[in-house]
Order: structure tokens, then sequence, then C-alpha cells
């Protein structure tokens, strides 16, 4: 197999979510996302992907969000959110190197209510990446520790 030091910088450049919450602050909706990055591979001619270049990474993925807020009505209070998901990875200067991933990330975090139609959340989690078998990758380079910010808009009355 190849054992190649990889390095990864990913920035999140799309995330789209669409729940409804059901009762009791139990909600259930779908998501998209899409991160993209550069990467490095050492030694540069392990597979001979990139000659030495930089890679760029794309991964994209969307499924099913489960959750839950829990007092809804306080001005701060924590939600719990799983994302299951399934989608690609690729190296875009790699042709034919797409992968099909599935991914679990499960995140806690806390939600602030500033007014009727806009909430906001501040969670961090543990993002899980199966499947991936990209030339010169290890997959676990993704598995790990996540955080983000959520801007909810809509009639919360």
């Amino acid at each position: 197999g190849l054992r190649s030091e990889l390095t990864v910088l990913l920035v999140s450049i799309a995330l789209c979510v669409v729940a409804i919450v059901i009762s009791f602050g139990f909600l259930i909706g779908g998501y998209g996302q899409g991160l993209n990055g550069t990467a490095s591979i050492l030694p540069p001619t392990d597979a001979n992907l990139f000659g030495g270049q930089r890679g760029n990474f794309d991964m994209s993925h969307g499924g099913f969000l489960l959750g839950g807020v829990l007092w809804p009505r306080a001005a701060v209070h924590p939600v719990i959110h799983t994302k299951l998901g399934w989608g690609g990875a690729e190296w875009d200067n790699v042709p034919g190197s797409r992968d099909a991933i599935f991914i679990v990330t499960p995140s806690r975090g806390i939600q602030g209510n500033f007014n009727s139609w806009l909430r906001v959340d501040l969670e961090g989690g543990y993002r899980v990446v199966d499947g991936l078998e990209l030339a010169g990758f290890n997959r676990t380079g993704l598995n790990g520790l996540m955080g983000c910010v959520t801007f909810k808009f809509g009639d919360f009355d």
C-alpha cells in the first residue's frame, strides 16, 4: 500500500440544511455540504500523483439530519444533531480519482434565540468518513473533531 504522509486543509464552502421541527424539539431534515482544499503528498514521488505539486481535494456529501433542541424557548439552550450522509471525494488534478464515501457526524452545542426569525448554533462534534480509498490518501485524515456555526432563519413562534 501507499505510505504517504498527508496534510489536508479543508474549507467548508457550502452548507444547506432544511429541517422540520416535529414536536417537543425533535427535528428531521436533510443537508448538503461541499468541502474543498489543498493537500501535499510526501514524498512527492509516491504514486507519482502530483510530481511534487500540491493537489486539490474536493468532497461533497448530503443526507439526513436528525436532532433535538432542549428547552427551545430559553434564550440559550442545548442542541443535539447527527448528520448521516453519502457523497464523493476526489483529487481535482487526478482524472478518474472520484470515490464514494459515507459520513456520520454527531455534534452537540448551544443555540441562541436572537428574535422570532433568527437562531444561531455553535456546535462541536466528530466526523467519521468511511469508504474513501483514493490513492495517496489516508481516509482517517478526514476523521476528527469539527466545529461549526449555523444560522437558522424561519418563523420560530
